[in-house]
């Protein structure tokens, strides 16, 4: 079993909240152009990547182009830059536990900081995540350590006088420029990357409270499972859920289908059990009213559960009661089935 250390904010390496040292009031404002996102659904990779070139050579023709990603595998989390008219190209291992969203605002971070240092006076960020710009967009600090590092950033840079601009672009449409940069960032993911005209870096990035949350709820259910698999009780229910899990989905399927599945019900058979009925048996079959029996044998509500089959036969499953109270497809029916009985279970 686990110890309080194991989900404690060390392990994780949570990011804590900071409040930042500028007024919001006084903050430039970020410089985002979305006007590429009405071709997020395009079904021609081709006018997408001639749209978004010809929106970069009209609107923004004197700019440096600075492409960013982010990439995450099971192992390792990475940012990639590519800074188009310089070709530099860089790329930012970071805490492996963070998630996508991460990378691609720390590939963004990156490439403000690489604009800190240099001597350049316009530059576009582009990038294809749209949950990053719109991040940076509301610029709420409590979400993000990394979206309050981009907004001040961003503010140095536009009170020396610098013009930055953050552009959304469509991903995998063959642009050049973003084609480079998500090979960077998947490369900062490989075990031994071996690109010599490559800049590598390996950056310590704390967690955010949504990732730290997510951590955590993931660590419980994995120790919650462990029990749960190994115990020796609810064996009945583990026909119908072999494992646990956290879809809520699965929380709108009605009391009645889970006691029917544990066998807790006010079945006869149950009943007796627990000393509220003389002997457990069925009253018109005269054998022990099981779930099984209730549902797929017994002769009293033979019409209703004929009713029951038709309602279900395009389905083409099983008619058993392990799939009748398995299959979430069924689960209406089934209602139905118990509506029509009578039966209060």
């Amino acid at each position: 079993m686990a110890t309080k250390d194991t989900v404690s904010p060390d392990t994780f390496n949570i990011n804590p909240i900071n409040i930042p040292n500028i007024p919001p009031w006084i903050l430039h404002k970020t410089n985002i152009d979305l006007s590429l996102t009405h071709i997020l659904h395009s079904q021609n990779p081709e006018i997408s990547k001639r749209t978004a070139l010809y929106h970069l050579q009209e609107n923004y023709p004197d700019f440096v182009y600075m492409y960013t990603d982010g990439s995450k595998t099971a192992e390792k989390t990475g940012s990639g830059v590519y800074i188009q008219q310089y070709n530099i190209k860089l790329t930012f291992e970071i805490n492996c536990r963070s998630s996508v969203l991460s990378a691609e605002l720390y590939a963004i971070l990156s490439a403000l900081h690489w604009l800190t240092i240099s001597s350049i006076c316009r530059a576009v960020i582009l990038t294809d995540s749209l949950g990053a710009l719109q991040s940076i967009n509301t610029a709420d600090w409590r979400k993000h350590g990394l979206v309050n590092k981009i907004v001040l950033v961003n503010h140095e840079l536009l009170y020396r006088g610098m013009t930055v601009q953050f552009m959304w672009i469509p991903a995998h449409q063959g642009i050049p420029g973003n084609s480079t940069a998500d090979f960077l960032a998947k490369l900062s993911t490989m075990r031994s990357p071996t690109h010599p005209e490559v800049a590598y870096n390996s950056a310590v990035i704390q967690l955010c409270y949504s990732e730290a949350c997510s951590l955590i709820s993931h660590h419980c259910l994995q120790l919650w499972n462990d029990e749960y698999i190994h115990t020796r009780r609810a064996i009945t229910y583990k026909l119908f859920c072999p494992v646990m899990d956290t879809n809520r989905t699965k929380m709108h399927i009605p009391a009645t289908i889970f006691r029917l599945r544990a066998g807790y019900c006010r079945l006869h058979s149950h009943l007796y059990k627990i000393s509220l009925h003389p002997d457990g048996l069925c009253d018109t079959c005269g054998i022990p009213e099981t779930v099984e029996h209730f549902l797929i044998q017994c002769s009293n509500y033979a019409e209703v559960r004929h009713t029951l089959q038709r309602s279900i036969q395009h389905l083409d499953i099983n008619f058993d009661w392990i799939t009748l109270l398995k299959n979430t497809r069924t689960i209406p029916s089934v209602i139905a089935f118990l509506q029509q009985t009578g039966r209060a279970l």
